[in-house]
């Protein structure tokens, strides 16, 4: 179960959605630097 309000307000302001959006760009980041290029080598090694 999910506390809507508290997360469309939360205790510690606009520092949370900072921290969020840094782990989403963290994330992008490693799936554009590991990921993406393990899938592209699979798909050399199929063909």
């Amino acid at each position: 179960m999910m506390d809507d309000e508290r997360l469309k307000n939360p205790p510690g302001g606009s520092s949370v959605l900072e921290r969020i959006r840094d782990i989403r760009a963290s994330m992008r980041r490693v799936y554009l630097q590991v990921i993406c290029p393990l899938l592209t080598l699979s798909q050399l090694y199929r063909h």
